[in-house]
């Protein structure tokens, strides 16, 4: 047993087969360590994302318990007619189709205005923008979706009571 062991370790030629083996080992279970290490890495970064994505779902919420169903983002309507125009017809227009519609005229920055509607809950966004109008369109988002759609302005109310319906 323990005397053959340490008559085994003290010959030279075992020593150096013994370290080596050892050696190899070591390396062996480095390269191991490596890849659970990067296995563990992958992973992580994978729960990350599903943990992000599910913050971004619940804070988005279903779209029935929002208190409104569209909100009108007039960009400029203290300065253009026109924005003012054609974000008060609109109003008016999904108002008497018994769509349950808000009109932000506060004249905030887009970039505030989108947060504060996202923030609340509010799943469908019409944009209508000066630049945009001479164009003839308007920008329609939905709060789930990535980027607006541009539709003609003529019609978005119809476009818009369309999305309701589905």
């Amino acid at each position: 047993g323990l005397a053959a062991a340490q008559r085994d370790w003290d010959h030279p030629i075992e020593r150096t087969r013994a370290l080596e083996t050892s050696k190899g080992e070591l390396e062996q279970a480095k390269a191991e360590l490596a890849k659970l290490d990067a296995d563990a890495a992958v992973e992580q970064a994978k729960l990350e994302l599903l943990k992000e994505q599910l913050r971004r779902e619940e804070s988005v919420g279903p779209d029935a318990i929002a208190p409104f169903t569209v909100v009108i983002c007039p960009v400029g309507m203290d300065r253009s007619d026109a924005v003012r125009e054609a974000a008060e017809r609109l109003y008016t227009e999904l108002l008497a189709a018994g769509v349950d519609v808000i009109l932000d005229d506060r004249g905030e920055r887009p970039g505030a205005m989108f947060a504060d509607w996202e923030l609340i809950g509010v799943p469908h966004r019409v944009t209508i923008g000066d630049k945009s109008l001479k164009e003839g369109q308007v920008e329609y988002q939905h709060r789930r979706e990535g980027t607006a759609t541009k539709v003609p302005a003529g019609e978005i109310a119809a476009f818009v009571k369309g999305r309701l319906a589905t």
